[in-house]
């Protein structure tokens, strides 16, 4: 899914780029010179090409968030208010600690792992920032989900740090 995801927004990139934008620019020289009924169509083609993208990337994000919120819900309790949440930007991983309850959820949709477990499932935790992307590795007692790690914003990299070191390593619950 994260393949195609990427996939898409490439050939919609490549289709920006090298159709609809010199359809443009091909309109709105004609439309001015030669009110060519052709340029009105190529125009009209490339506005929606980029408008109809744009909106199309739009449902698709809404429906995997929302999808991963639906995950979230199925399989955290009922009073679960996690502290510290991480979510990569296609809504495809995601980790959430609660250290009052001591719990965490943890859902990779990539592999089909959804589940909640106690906050001593969390073995040890990494960040990483190579200079263009920061992560967030988290290692586990579990052999279908060794680790997981997730993309986060540069900026927030350090408040997450703190953030994950805190739930992690002081939570309340025993």
């Amino acid at each position: 899914m994260y393949l195609r995801v990427t996939l898409f927004q490439l050939v919609y990139f490549l289709g920006a780029v090298f159709l609809a934008l010199p359809a443009t620019v091909y309109a709105l020289w004609n439309l001015k010179v030669l009110q060519s009924a052709t340029a009105a169509a190529a125009l009209a083609i490339a506005l929606i090409w980029i408008i109809g993208g744009w909106l199309l990337f739009q449902a698709w994000e809404k429906r995997l968030k929302l999808a991963l919120t639906q995950k979230i819900k199925a399989v955290a309790p009922a009073t679960f208010a996690p502290k510290v949440e991480l979510e990569s930007p296609h809504h495809l991983e995601y980790f959430g600690a609660d250290p009052d309850a001591g719990t965490v959820v943890i859902v990779d949709t990539k592999k089909g792992i959804a589940r909640c477990e106690p906050i001593g499932f969390v073995q040890q935790w990494a960040s990483e920032d190579n200079g263009r992307q920061a992560f967030m590795t988290l290692r586990f007692n579990d052999f279908a989900l060794p680790t997981l790690s997730i993309r986060v914003a540069r900026g927030a990299l350090e408040d997450l740090k703190s953030k994950v070191h805190y739930a992690l390593n002081y939570s309340v619950a025993v």
